[in-house]
């Protein structure tokens, strides 16, 4: 799971997203919930997102063996801001 602090975008049409490798696989993008411009500031995600001062984003991964593993997240678009990095 990743938290985000609940931002806008920068400029219009862009999304907020950020691209996530686990153990050198490919990177997979990952949007930040209420981003992408579908909703306004009382839309469901940034409503909750202001409220909890963060929005939450699941990271899909296959499953991985105990022991160490080697997390890498690199932004896509400007404006992102991480909060926590929860592995489980």
């Amino acid at each position: 799971m990743i938290d985000f602090l609940p931002t806008f975008r920068i400029h219009p049409g862009m999304k907020l997203r950020v691209a996530v490798s686990i153990d050198n696989e490919p990177y997979k993008a990952l949007e930040v919930p209420g981003s992408d411009g579908s909703e306004d500031e009382w839309g469901p995600n940034r409503k909750m997102g202001v409220q909890n001062n963060y929005v939450q984003a699941q990271i899909k991964t296959v499953p991985l063996t105990a022991g160490n593993h080697v997390v890498k997240i690199r932004a896509i678009d400007p404006g992102i801001v991480i909060d926590k990095i929860s592995l489980e």
